[in-house]
Formats: C-alpha cells, sequence, structure tokens
C-alpha cells in the first residue's frame, strides 16, 4: 500500500506539479510519523532525457544513476515495480541485507529512486520508433513519450506449468532459481522441471 500511494504522488505530481510532496505511508501504523518529505527536481512534462521502459531492479538502478547525473528520467512500468524480486518472500543474497522480503527490497528501490526525483507512469509499452535522435515508446493506451535516450530494461518472466494450485505455492514451496532459493531446500527433497 506504501509503494502504490508513493508512486501515485509522484504520477500526480507528473501532471503539473514541479514539487513532489512524498509521504512515507510506511510508518502509519508507529506513534512517531516522519515530516513529509519534499523534493524540488524538474518536471518531465517536456522530453526527458531519458526513459527507462521497466521499473525491476535494473530499470530503478539505471533511474538512480541517471538522476545523480541530472538527466531527467520517466520510468514506465506496467505496474510491477520492483520486477520480480517484489514477490520473493525471502531474499538472503543482496547486499547490505541479511535477509529482506523482496516486497521490502523493492519498496526502497522504488523510494530511492523517486527520492532522486525519477518520474512513473503505468503505462504498457507495446511498440517504440526512433526518429531524427529521439526515440518514442507507444502504449497501450495510445500515448506517446518521447526522449533523446531509451533504456529497456523489461526483465524475464517465469514460465509456469499451469497445473492445479501452482499460484497457491508460487514463493511457498515452488521457485524458479535454483542459484537464488537451492538454499531454502537443503537436506529436503525436490523436483526439479526443465533445466
Amino acid at each position: 500500500i506504501a509503494l502504490l500511494r508513493i508512486v501515485k504522488r509522484s504520477v500526480d505530481a507528473r501532471r503539473g506539479a514541479l514539487k513532489v510532496n512524498l509521504s512515507l505511508e510506511a510508518y502509519i501504523d508507529k506513534e512517531e510519523q516522519p515530516a513529509p518529505l519534499h523534493f524540488d527536481y524538474p518536471s518531465v512534462v517536456g522530453k526527458p532525457e531519458v526513459i527507462i521502459v521497466g521499473a525491476g531492479p535494473a530499470g530503478l538502478t539505471a533511474a538512480i544513476y541517471a538522476r545523480r547525473a541530472n538527466k531527467t528520467v520517466l520510468i514506465l512500468d506496467k505496474g510491477a515495480f520492483g520486477g520480480q524480486i517484489a514477490f520473493s518472500p525471502k531474499v538472503e543474497n543482496y547486499p547490505g541485507f541479511e535477509t529482506v522480503t523482496g516486497a521490502e527490497l523493492a519498496d526502497k528501490m522504488v523510494e530511492q529512486a523517486l527520492s532522486q526525483g525519477a518520474d512513473v507512469e503505468v503505462e504498457n509499452v507495446v511498440s517504440l520508433k526512433c526518429e531524427n535522435g529521439i526515440k518514442t515508446v507507444i502504449t497501450e493506451d495510445g500515448n506517446e513519450f518521447s526522449g533523446k535516450a531509451l533504456i529497456i530494461a523489461v526483465g524475464a518472466k517465469h514460465r509456469h506449468l499451469n497445473v492445479p494450485n501452482e499460484e497457491k505455492f508460487l514463493g511457498e514451496g515452488i521457485s524458479f532459481c535454483a542459484v537464488c532459493d537451492g538454499a531454502f531446500y537443503k537436506d529436503k527433497k525436490v523436483l526439479v522441471i526443465g533445466g
């Protein structure tokens, strides 16, 4: 919920306001709530210098680096902010975190990109074109976004078996990465499908 509220405020800010007001909703259950954070960055309403398609770890990292280089940045994603990592129940192989849920890690990545001044639009990109050095992405809704540079960081998609109860056990016994999740199944009987 906190992630969606922060992203919604960023999207609202893109529609005209130059000041992004982020109040960290994640603290709502605590007695002491932080004061809202205020960031003044250039608006991306015109042509951004960098358009990033994909808001997984690669896309968010690219946004952070581009913003630190003082480039205006627009991130387009169909809504899976944080990418596949957001669906991991437990991450133990990410530097700086002994253990963290994928959702918590994704939240931190999105918060950092937004706090640096990146802008976000929830859009499904369906085609691209390049004319005179300007890259344009066209979305499913017919919206067009143009910029000087385009980074495609759309990640990968797991192949599912489409068997009964598969969705129920994703992250709760069904894994897609032996290197990432193998340690969770030490000394247990496992079944490997595919290779």
